[in-house]
């Protein structure tokens, strides 16, 4: 090969790993170097929800868990207590428990507190979803199965597609767009495009469909996106105005928060990303969900929305109205060393007999490729968002678990499964 060819490919390689790094590096570290006008969402101070405090044992227990991290080099597993692994060896910034509305444990980690707000990126998603429904039930929405080319007048919609296009579409990311969420290095191109945008009115009038509309699920900030502009278009408000009046201070957040827009020019939120609060009110909407939209007797989100979102719908990849219910792993064993396993099967049909209910399914373990584990759709189900940030709610135990943190480098649901098993021995 010419010298002075392979030195190019060098450098372009190089460039582009570059890119890679500074493109996800831009986003990471959001929380921390922050580049856009945010909104305020105010809390009413006067008036604030408190979780009770769980007694000192229910902390320690949880923090002397013994954890065997899945992601072990060169096969060898070094088991390590959970509190030493979350402060040490991840990137968490914030961990809560919380059962029966007490916490159980909480934790923070590189200087943060129980006042610091945390950006959750994706989560925030969730939100705007309890806002479209709360805006469906106050009539300025007429029906999920509205084309959304019939409120948003305002851009440039000459595709066909956009007629078929409906609110639903958006709230299963069923759109069709021609997107790519994970282009972090190309400004030019899906999700970096979107968030570095100025104003990403432009990103909507310029996107195309590669499907028909309710073909296909793939996962799209785009599709949130539209939803956030629906939302302040039909309302009249931003949408922390609206945040704040429908849930904020309903809920009693002990803390306000920061939603970021695309730019002081364009002032539209991000409605995808990029909210800012404490890890306690993060709990509050997992507690709202767990009610069934619910607080302390006042309906905030309508209650059938809220079963809609967090029942298991397995022809979306068990998403639904921005909530997940999937790959939660279910069967445990304890070793001789007190530490707690994923259970795993050598036959299939040996793992089918211990099926349970309806939500489970048998799956090969991605790290073991000749055993099979049991995972389930539901009735677990969780808000997410990139870096592993989780707002995570189990019905059936009524917990709450919240993660914030700035790297991918945790296995939540694994985690709080853990934790659910070792408090079954633990009288709460």
């Amino acid at each position: 090969m010419n010298k002075t060819f392979f030195c190019i490919l060098c450098v372009l390689a190089l460039q582009s790993c570059r890119m890679s790094k500074m493109g996800i590096w831009a986003i990471s570290d959001y929380h921390r170097y922050p580049i856009f006008k945010k909104d305020v969402v105010q809390c009413n101070d006067g008036d604030c929800f408190h979780f009770a405090n769980g007694t000192e044992k229910y902390a320690n227990s949880i923090s002397n868990i013994t954890y065997a991290p899945l992601n072990s080099k060169n096969g060898r597993i070094e088991p390590i207590k959970l509190g030493e692994f979350l402060d040490k060896k991840t990137s968490t910034t914030g961990f809560l428990v919380i059962k029966n509305d007490s916490i159980l444990y909480e934790e923070y980690f590189d200087g943060y507190d129980q006042n610091s707000l945390l950006t959750s990126y994706s989560v925030a998603k969730s939100f705007t979803s309890a806002l479209v429904g709360i805006a469906i039930e106050e009539g300025f929405i007429q029906s999920v199965h509205d084309p959304v080319a019939k409120y948003l007048t305002q851009y440039n919609i000459q595709d066909p597609n956009w007629q078929l296009l409906t609110v639903e579409h958006l709230l299963n990311m069923r759109s069709g767009f021609l997107y790519d969420e994970k282009s972090f290095t190309n400004p030019n191109k899906g999700i970096a495009k979107l968030f570095f945008s100025k104003n990403v009115d432009d990103v909507i009038n310029d996107i195309q469909f590669k499907y028909k509309p309710g073909t296909h699920h793939k996962y799209s900030s785009l599709d949130t996106q539209i939803l956030g502009s629906l939302l302040e278009t039909v309302t009249g408000q931003s949408l922390a105005s609206y945040l704040q009046e429908k849930i904020w201070i309903p809920l009693g957040m002990e803390g306000s928060a920061n939603w970021s827009l695309d730019s002081k020019a364009g002032e539209n939120t991000k409605s995808y990303c990029c909210l800012e609060a404490t890890a306690r009110d993060y709990a509050k909407l997992g507690r709202l969900y767990l009610n069934l939209g619910n607080w302390n007797g006042k309906q905030i989100v309508p209650e059938e929305w809220v079963k809609k979102s967090i029942i298991p719908n397995f022809e979306n990849n068990c998403y639904q109205y921005h909530w997940f219910s999937n790959d939660v792993r279910t069967e445990f064993t304890e070793g001789e060393d007190g530490r707690i396993f994923v259970k795993k099967f050598t036959d299939s049909l040996e793992a089918v007999k211990h099926i349970t209910n309806e939500y489970q399914y048998v799956s090969r373990d991605l790290a073991d490729q000749e055993k099979w584990i049991i995972k389930k759709c539901g009735p677990e189900f969780y808000a997410a968002g990139l870096f592993e940030q989780r707002v995570f709610v189990n019905p059936e135990t009524d917990m709450v678990f919240v993660r914030l943190g700035k790297k991918q480098d945790i296995k939540n649901e694994y985690i709080f499964k853990l934790i659910e098993y070792a408090l079954n021995n633990i009288d709460i």
